[in-house]
């Protein structure tokens, strides 16, 4: 194998600068908010399952990937609810990310990225064939479909995904509030005077 003749650094210099820039960053925050989210839920699921033991209870967690957590996730919490409004807010958030965020997150870490010459926004193509009716009688075969997609659009999906990790924060925390023994009170004190 011969060497490189042009460094890595110097293709990373020639690369950096262009015109897709800010829908890369973007993309690289979506990815950043998105582990954030993750954690969240590995955590509420983990508190959920009441192992004591760290290792075992790191083991079932870590074997699960995101939507095993996510599936996992609602019936422990049917199971451990402090309230039928409880889980029903952890029901729909768990819903929004399951079948809206991901999805989107999935199509924008995925897709292929282009720039069209003549138009200022980058678009998303998924290559995916399927049958079309373009009229009521006629079909077409598409072969792929096109989105113009902006960094703002990133930034929007993920500041969805920031309001989805901080509702299930809040049901965590309300989960370990409730969850607390209550103090005793002096006439469940037997060691009162």
């Amino acid at each position: 194998m011969t060497a490189p003749t042009v460094s890595d650094e110097a293709i990373w210099q020639s690369i950096k600068h262009q015109t897709m820039d800010e829908l890369a960053q973007e993309i690289g925050r979506l990815c950043m908010y998105w582990s954030e989210l993750e954690m969240v839920i590995a955590t509420l699921l983990a508190k959920l399952l009441t192992i004591e033991e760290t290792v075992p209870k790191n083991i079932v967690i870590g074997a699960l990937d995101f939507r095993g957590k996510l599936f996992a996730l609602l019936p422990i919490a049917f199971h451990r609810k402090p309230s039928e409004a409880w889980y029903e807010s952890l029901e729909d958030t768990v819903n929004l990310i399951d079948n809206q965020l991901r999805p989107e997150r999935n199509r924008i870490i995925h897709d292929y990225w282009i720039e069209f010459p003549g138009e200022d926004d980058p678009h998303r193509m998924q290559i995916r064939a399927k049958v079309v009716k373009v009229q009521a009688r006629t079909r077409q075969l598409e072969l792929a479909s096109y989105k113009p997609f902006t960094a703002k659009d990133v930034g929007l999906l993920y500041v969805q995904i920031i309001r989805a990790k901080e509702r299930i924060e809040e049901l965590a925390q309300h989960y370990s509030l409730r969850s607390q023994p209550s103090p005793p009170t002096l006439s469940q004190n037997p060691n009162r005077d």
